[in-house]
């Protein structure tokens, strides 16, 4: 087979810098590998590589160390968010984050709970309830797994892209604000 010439005018796709040449270890259809490249892409668009902390919580998350290269902690169950806040008070010149999802399809909450999956969200987020998926997941289909995984990388792409225009524009801290009020009131 003929060698392909390379030409950077034909390239479509180039891994970030700062993802790692590790190969990942996720399961089939997760979203993670994606979320990597978006933070990665973000990162490194915004020139601050050697000036972000990420804090990852246990779960298939905390292997994020792995993949991304930029600082990173491990935090206990349920405390990435307090990690998060005392690095940034001690460092307040840096951009700290943290990688963990969203919901837990399987708390007892969403169990009567028939409100769409997103009203914001696509025509099958519209007719999907919590309700349903809460019952996927606690009978254990593979279905459960396969409803969600495109959900959480469109909701990921979409805060991603969000974010960095709230930051170019300047109006980060209130978008953010206003946002983890809107996902608080979804979880």
């Amino acid at each position: 087979m003929a060698e392909v010439e390379k030409k950077t005018e034909n390239l479509v796709y180039a891994k970030p810098k700062l993802i790692t040449d590790n190969v990942m270890h996720y399961c089939p259809g997760c979203s993670h590998g994606t979320v990597h490249k978006l933070i990665a892409e973000v990162i490194e668009e915004m020139g601050l590589a050697e000036k972000t902390v990420g804090i990852s919580p246990v779960g298939c998350s905390v292997f994020a160390y792995n993949y991304i290269d930029i600082d990173w902690i491990e935090a206990a169950h349920g405390r990435a968010l307090a990690v998060a806040t005392a690095v940034k008070r001690l460092y307040p010149q840096n951009m700290v984050f943290t990688y963990q999802g969203t919901m837990n399809m399987r708390n007892k909450k969403w169990e009567k709970d028939f409100s769409p999956v997103d009203p914001d969200g696509c025509d099958i987020d519209l007719v999907t309830t919590k309700a349903y998926l809460h019952h996927l997941f606690k009978a254990q289909e593979l279905l459960a797994r396969l409803a969600t995984a495109p959900r959480g990388v469109l909701l990921r792409l979409r805060l991603v892209t969000d974010a960095r225009h709230h930051i170019e524009q300047g109006d980060f801290v209130a978008w953010k604000n206003s946002i983890i009020d809107q996902l608080g009131r979804r979880i």
